[in-house]
């Protein structure tokens, strides 16, 4: 019995009807394509983003735009997020994204207990340790959430955005995201005093 609830609970994901997967696509909705999102040759036309997000941890690692002659494609860098761990491939990295730092949804999607988005930084991104450089880009990373086994085998949605947004505060518009984010600095200002 216990074998046939878990291949129809496989399948219920698969052909994406889990109540976790629908709320994860309206808490966290992605942008209508465009090959601005993929190439920073292109513009991003940011009219068809969906939603954004502010990064709530700081320490994620992010990667600009490939850089030759000319721009080409963004990188979307790996980082897999499971509990507490982030972990991501080993060469070097561009940037590491501060707590705060506001981010277009590009893509999402979802494969097993992991949730996947496609995270782009809405303006060009200068860290700190790269302000000298000649060439910056927006910066970019796919978020790989893995969900604890319990919360994906009980499809329990709250529980499951409860713990992306931990990560990830979704908002509908830039100008919410912004405002958020400031409020964050502002609180971090005041406690420090």
């Amino acid at each position: 019995m216990v074998l046939v609830f878990a291949f129809a609970s496989a399948d219920l994901w698969a052909k994406g009807t889990s109540r976790i997967k629908d709320e994860f696509s309206t808490a966290y909705p992605p942008a209508i394509w465009y090959e601005g999102f993929e190439s920073a040759y292109n513009a991003p036309d940011l009219s068809r983003v969906k939603g954004y997000v502010v990064v709530m941890k700081g320490g994620l690692p992010a990667q600009r735009a490939a850089f030759y002659i000319s721009w080409g494609d963004y990188d979307y860098r790996g980082v897999t997020i499971d509990g507490d761990k982030v972990s991501t491939r080993r060469d070097s990295v561009y940037a590491f994204l501060n707590k705060g730092d506001v981010l277009a949804i590009t893509d999402t999607d979802s494969l097993g207990r992991t949730l996947y988005m496609k995270l782009m930084t809405p303006e060009v991104y200068i860290p700190e340790n790269r302000a000298s450089l000649k060439h910056h880009s927006r910066v970019t990373l796919e978020a790989c959430f893995k969900l604890p086994k319990d919360v994906f085998k009980a499809d329990d949605p709250a529980k499951a955005m409860e713990l992306l947004g931990e990560w990830f505060k979704p908002f509908k518009s830039y100008e919410e995201a912004k405002s958020f984010a400031a409020q964050m600095t502002n609180d971090k200002a005041q406690m420090t005093k």
